[in-house]
């Protein structure tokens, strides 16, 4: 007897789970006009699933680094990875498990074509998050400096912690203010204020609007304004372009509560604080995050981003403040 092997080590009997399932639970920018092939968009971006069984493979028709989390264990990185790819460890016993598979930094791109899992496996109805947060931000927010890139970021900490669905809509290198750049290569050459209303990040030719009419996060978290300090924006520029871009978040997501941070390095204290409470007075949805003395020097790898620890500090003092929302 023998068993007949098609490519990337599947069996002929294999039966092949489309990347549109309605099981499969995604979250982030992805982009879902192939049924055959969704492809998601910023960093941090992630799919779950639940599962019968003790093996998954996965098929990327691009190559991407990922993070995998199997139950409660530690996350996995696979990196550059293409094909059909084992995603489970050989020790899993065959019994009911989650799985969560994450764009390792924000131009790793998941392109799934579809999965597989072991023979007499099935998908389970997917545990959704109730709460999603999106957080709104820089190369801070996307953990850059760190030693895991978008995970080991304040973002996708206190998302953890708080047990929440959670987006990190950031960049390395964006200002909020459209019109001034780094001279980097890869640096964005638009602010978040364009930026944020596009499907995919920054530097991409070819970038359609994000449908603001998909499901909406509960709360916002907006951490903008250290590129922009650094790139000499004009601070009443920088105070209109806050407010704006505050206004247009209440305008897509009405009924989401909108915090912003003041930078850590405390960039447009004055403006945003003012700002915040101005609009405030528009909106008592929108409320501003101080995080003077939230960190000290030793807390950043070069003064700007914050190592591992820095970003743990952030994300407990922010659990604290955003909890009594979750709800």
């Amino acid at each position: 007897m023998f068993l007949l092997l098609i490519s990337g080590g599947l069996l002929a009997s294999d039966k092949v789970i489309s990347p549109d399932n309605r099981l499969i639970d995604y979250v982030g920018r992805w982009d879902k006009s192939d049924i055959n092939n969704y492809h998601s968009y910023w960093g941090g971006a992630y799919f779950n699933i639940t599962f019968k069984g003790n093996q998954v493979k996965i098929n990327l028709s691009s190559a991407v680094s990922i993070y995998v989390k199997v139950d409660d264990k530690e996350m996995v990185l696979f990196k550059n990875v293409s094909g059909w790819v084992k995603i489970t460890p050989d020790s899993l016993d065959n019994t009911k498990h989650q799985i969560q598979v994450i764009a390792r930094f924000q131009n790793d791109e998941i392109q799934l074509t579809g999965l597989v899992l072991n023979n007499g496996g099935k998908l389970l109805k997917p545990e959704k998050k109730k709460i999603w947060i999106e957080y709104i931000g820089d190369s801070i927010t996307s953990g850059d400096r760190t030693s895991k890139g978008n995970i080991a970021a304040y973002s996708w900490l206190s998302g953890e912690s708080l047990n929440v669905a959670h987006t990190q809509i950031s960049y390395c290198g964006i200002p909020l203010v459209s019109g001034y750049h780094y001279n980097y290569k890869g640096a964005p050459k638009i602010g978040m204020e364009s930026s944020y209303l596009n499907l995919k990040q920054p530097n991409h030719a070819n970038n359609p609007e994000w449908n603001f009419k998909n499901k909406a996060p509960q709360i916002l978290v907006v951490n903008l304004g250290t590129n922009d300090h650094n790139l000499q924006v004009d601070t009443t520029l920088f105070s209109q372009t806050i407010t704006q871009f505050i206004r247009n978040l209440g305008f897509v997501y009405p009924n989401s509560r909108i915090f912003v941070m003041v930078p850590f390095n405390q960039s447009y204290h004055k403006e945003i604080t003012e700002v915040v409470d101005q609009e405030q007075q528009r909106d008592p949805k929108v409320q501003l995050i101080a995080t003077k003395n939230w960190l000290n020097s030793n807390d950043f790898v070069d003064g700007t981003h914050p190592t591992d620890e820095g970003h743990l500090k952030v994300s407990t003092k922010l659990v604290q403040i955003i909890k009594p929302y979750c709800k």
